[in-house]
């Protein structure tokens, strides 16, 4: 007992110095910010003895020197808290019992400190998800059992769902199930509390928060508002509370609420009595307007927003009719332009959904007057400020005006438009025609902007007939504002340059229509070379000029007209173009150019395109060797290069390639050969003059590769060698064109197998480089040497984590893509096994990290390497033809077997989330429908280990033992699925994990059915 008594002393002083030691380590983070302090907290905080020091610290024995402070004390606390969220797989759950229990006996001896109280709530709450969900029952019980009272039991309740409820993807299944199990006795709880006489207003906001929070454990609006009247009505009230934090706990708690999927009876009556409720407080929101300020502005705006969840969840409800749905349409219309661009968005977000009700459905409200109202009141919000100048003088964000517009606005004007028809062109061009100030003619351009999809492609819905549309451009092309004044180039007229801006924009949308009208074709060109001398308006009148003379190439070809028009632009370039950054407005330029050059008979064309290149032939040859120790010369000659990539990409290859015509710039491309070996020779440690070169050669590739066949080999080596030294894309892209034109010249062909082996080889062990540099990268490393290597190759700034990233994706991105191009023209490549199984992984790679987000690329590698390219076309999408030869199949299975389990763990966790789209989500499917027509057996394991990982994404309650099972059984039937249906399964079980379906729906697909 002595001896157990002495090493218990023992433990406990050396305890104590240790939570010294941590005591000045995060006093003097805290006092000075030192960044030593910091790393030395970093690597203890990791160390299995955290939890004891941190507890200790955070909770010190009398007399004990450590923790004297309530900082430190809360900073232990959080330091707690931060192992409990991230060490959740971990420890054992045993152990998490006793961190809770430790936690447990601290909790009713630091009431009185409010700051370390509400931190060891949180402490608390997560500590009992660790554990598991029997310790979660406990808590609850001991919590809504009258244990400890009212205040503490609320904050328990709100940090238990936040440890629980709003956590998810870490945590078991169990817990959920627990979660949903306890809110009904919660909400009853909850209730009790706010029935009590004598509630202070404070603790009534903590209650609706604490209800807030706990929505998501299953309550729906019909059943609260059956089962829980008192605590509803409260909640109602609360929206005209002055108390700041009700009125917000009651607005996100009858949002969530009403979004939420809810399919009982009770539903219609419940969210009635939601909307007289707010209807109630729309003197709020008017006073707002009237006389606003910072807070009820804030106020208008929560209420809005709840107004704006009800029109998008109840869109059905409201169309058929009433006083109600009225003064909440009136509510909706009053919010686009009164509340800046914050309440403009909000207001505008249920448009598309109210408009989607069919109109069998509608009442006499929801028609034609209604959306008149709200197109207009969308133009008037996008309209720029009346004293608007330039960006840096306004009030108004550039940022948020844009994404309004290109965005939500753009979205509600498309609706509106598919209601009204050529009803909506008329008032656009009676407001055109009437406009006094630019920003009224502005905005109108914007809307012809905006609807141009729909107006040159018109379709049934919207009424619209061809005639129609084209009156509506004419007129506009007619009239455009200041037209004169910007082709004779007459400073002293000019329209503001948003104007002018939004004009060419307006040009470049309907250069298809310009090009069937010679007049407006005329005005259009000329328009958009005297807006070239405008900065503001540079890039998009040089976009414009590129779709007018794609448009019309051979109008214009025809009249003669190139040679005027390329001299206006190289005037327009050499008096206004100043800068290297404007190098893709000139590429614009080019391209355009081009397009009409190659609609000139062959002669001619190539004259053309030997005038339009002049500068940058010349400019590539005196510049091959010049590369200077500052590199000044990289930018100028990199963008020669793309001169000639842009110009050699006009004209339709399949003309070039399998036919005697040569294409017009073969004459070019010949010319600077030589300077160009030069080039990937000197300028080799350039990025982008590489990246330029590989372009060239890609282009070559694909628009006349004849010309490449006596040199492919020297540039296959130097394309791989480019890449291997500066990891750029157009390396990679280049090689994967070759491959493709390899597959159709057998010459070619002879030449690319021989080195192909090289390529796979060389480049395969770049991806793995790449993969390291990536994982590296997902946990914040920022001074490996690899990142350092990585860093100088690409001219980054070692701190730079973003370019970092977007560098290694476009990387990883590109060998998918070189992946995919050995499957369809050199699948002999498969024996390279080692090799095309690091590609594999590079795949597997671009899916794992979120900041690469779902790359198709990647995706559809992964697919058809998984279907042994049996890829078929969406118009065949059943038809599934085994591509992988006989004697490859081995190669193949012993590349699949190592990726398996990761290829479907990852893929099914990816399809399951919210954020994926659907064409994604349906390429996502296609990995496990190929790995299950061959290796079902071995496919049903990975499966199941992958809805059973801790980190799926799925709501809580949504993904039970039953959904899993049933989703399982039914991929991994005999004979599997169509492909169709197989999709159809992949997206109603991701549906079914995010809520949105219920999950009897799977039953559809049990192979038992």
């Amino acid at each position: 007992m002595d001896e157990d008594a002495a090493r218990d002393e023992l433990d406990t002083r050396a305890l104590e110095v240790e939570a010294c030691e941590l005591d000045r380590a995060i006093t003097s983070l805290l006092q000075t910010h030192d960044s030593k302090a910091n790393d030395w907290i970093n690597g203890f905080v990791v160390l299995p003895r955290a939890w004891t020091v941190s507890l200790y610290l955070a909770f010190p024995p009398p007399g004990s020197a450590a923790g004297g402070s309530e900082d430190v004390r809360f900073f232990a606390l959080n330091l707690l808290l931060s192992k409990i969220r991230g060490d959740r797989s971990q420890v054992p759950a045993d152990e998490a019992y006793e961190i809770y229990e430790a936690l447990m006996r601290q909790l009713p001896l630091n009431l009185g400190n409010r700051t370390v109280g509400a931190r060891l709530c949180l402490v608390v709450s997560g500590a009992a998800a660790l554990a598991g969900a029997d310790t979660c029952y406990e808590l609850v019980e001991y919590i809504v059992g009258g244990s400890v009272d009212g205040p503490l039991a609320v904050e328990l309740l709100i940090s238990l769902a936040e440890e629980t409820l709003h956590r998810t993807t870490a945590l078991p299944w169990q817990v959920g199930e627990c979660m949903q199990y306890c809110s009904p006795q919660v909400i009853s709880y909850l209730q009790a509390l706010v029935e009590a006489p004598g509630i202070h207003q404070d603790f009534v906001a903590r209650v609706i928060v604490c209800f807030e929070r706990w929505i998501r454990a299953g309550v729906v609006l019909s059943e609260f508002y059956l089962n829980n009247a008192s605590l509803l009505k409260v909640v109602l009230e609360a929206l005209g509370s002055s108390d700041d934090a009700c009125f917000e706990g009651a607005v996100g708690s009858l949002s969530e609420l009403i979004s939420a999927v809810d399919p009982l009876p009770g539903r219609e009556d419940a969210v009635r009595a939601v909307i007289s409720a707010v209807l109630a407080q729309k003197g709020q929101f008017v006073a707002a307007i009237s006389s606003p300020s910072d807070s009820t502005i804030k106020r208008a705006q929560a209420l809005l927003s709840l107004v704006s969840v009800i029109c998008c969840s109840e869109p059905y409800l409201l169309a058929k009719g009433g006083q109600d749905a009225s003064d909440i349409f009136e509510w909706l219309i009053l919010g686009l332009g009164n509340l800046g661009l914050d309440g403009s968005s909000i207001a505008a977000e249920p448009w598309p959904r109210i408009i989607g009700v069919p109109k069998s459905k509608r009442s006499d409200l929801l028609q034609s007057p209604l959306f008149a109202a709200c197109a207009q009141a969308i133009l008037q919000s996008t309209t720029y400020p009346s004293e608007f100048s330039t960006w840096e003088e306004s009030e108004v964000e550039e940022d948020e005006f844009y994404r309004f517009r290109e965005g939500l606005a753009k979205d509600t004007l498309v609706a509106c438009f598919n209601e009204l028809g050529s009803a909506l062109l008329v008032y656009i061009i009676d407001r055109f025609r009437g406009a006094n100030r630019w920003q009224d003619a502005e905005v109108c351009l914007y809307a012809a902007i905006s609807l141009s999809n729909e107006i040159l492609n018109p379709v049934a819905d919207n009424h619209l007939g061809c005639d129609a549309g084209k009156s509506f451009f004419l007129t506009i092309i007619t009239s455009l504002p200041g037209s004169s004044a910007v082709i004779q180039l007459d400073s002293a007229s000019l329209p503001h340059p948003k104007l002018v801006e939004t004009t060419a924009t307006f040009l470049e949308s309907y250069a298809d229509w310009a090009a069937l009208d010679p007049n407006a074709l005329q005005t259009s060109l000329s328009y958009s070379v005297g807006a070239l001398y405008i900065p503001d308006a540079r890039s998009k009148a040089a976009s414009a000029l590129r779709e007018l003379c794609r448009a019309a190439a051979p109008s214009i070809a025809a009249t003669g007209m190139l040679p005027a028009l390329m001299d206006a632009c190289e005037k327009a370039v050499k008096t206004s173009f100043r800068r290297v950054s404007e190098s893709s407005d000139r590429l614009a330029l080019i391209k355009g150019l081009a397009q009409v050059a190659v609609a000139l008979p062959l002669e001619e064309a190539k004259s053309a395109l030997i005038s339009l290149t002049t500068s940058a032939v010349c400019a590539i040859k005196a510049l091959a060797g010049a590369r200077d120790v500052l590199d000044e010369n990289g930018p100028r000659l990199a963008e020669a290069l793309r001169v000639l990539v842009v110009a050699i990409d006009c004209g339709d290859a399949s003309v070039y390639n399998h036919s005697s015509t040569a294409h017009p710039g073969v004459v070019i491309i010949e010319e600077v050969w030589p300077a160009i070996n030069v080039i990937s020779t000197v300028w080799v440690e350039d990025g982008d003059v590489s990246s330029a070169v590989c372009e060239l050669w890609s282009i070559s590739a694909r628009k006349v590769g004849g010309v490449l066949s006596g040199v492919i080999v020297e540039v296959i080596i130097a394309a791989t060698t480019l890449f291997k030294r500066h990891y750029a894309p157009a390396c990679v892209d280049c090689l994967v064109d070759i491959l493709a034109l390899a597959s159709q010249d057998a010459g070619i062909f002879e030449q690319v197998r021989e080195y192909a082996g090289y390529i796979i080889l060389e480049l395969s062990d770049v991806g793995v480089h790449l993969a390291q540099i990536s994982a590296e990268l997902s946990v914040g490393s920022k001074s490996t040497s690899c990142l350092v290597i990585f860093a100088e190759r690409n001219g980054h700034d070692q701190v730079n984590l973003h370019r970092k990233q977007q560098s290694v994706a476009a990387g990883l991105q590109a060998l998918c893509r070189l992946g995919r191009a050995f499957l369809r023209h050199h699948r002999y490549t498969l024996t390279h096994v080692t090799a095309f199984s690091n590609l594999v992984s590079c795949g597997i790679e671009c899916l794992r990290r979120r900041y690469m987000g779902p790359s198709l690329s990647a995706v559809k590698f992964l697919a058809e390497i998984a279907m042994g390219f049996g890829y078929s076309d969406e118009d065949n999408i059943d038809r599934i033809e085994w591509r992988i030869q006989a004697d490859l199949s081995a190669c193949w299975d012993e590349i699949l077997g190592p990726h398996l389990n990761p290829i479907v763990e990852i893929a099914l966790k990816t399809a399951a989330g919210s954020d994926i789209v659907p064409s994604t989500r349906d390429a996502l499917s296609d990995i496990f429908y190929g790995l299950c027509l061959r290796h079902a057996r071995y496919c049903e394991a990975a499966l199941k280990a992958a809805v059973n990982s801790p980190n799926f994404p799925f709501k809580t309650g949504t993904l039970t033992e039953s959904v899993k099972s049933t989703f399982v059984a039914a991929a991994v039937r005999q004979p599997v699925h169509h492909r169709r249906m197989f999709r159809e399964l992949v997206g109603d079980f991701a549906r079914v994990c995010q809520g949105q379906m219920p999950a009897d729906v799977l039953q559809r697909y049990n192979p038992t059915n």
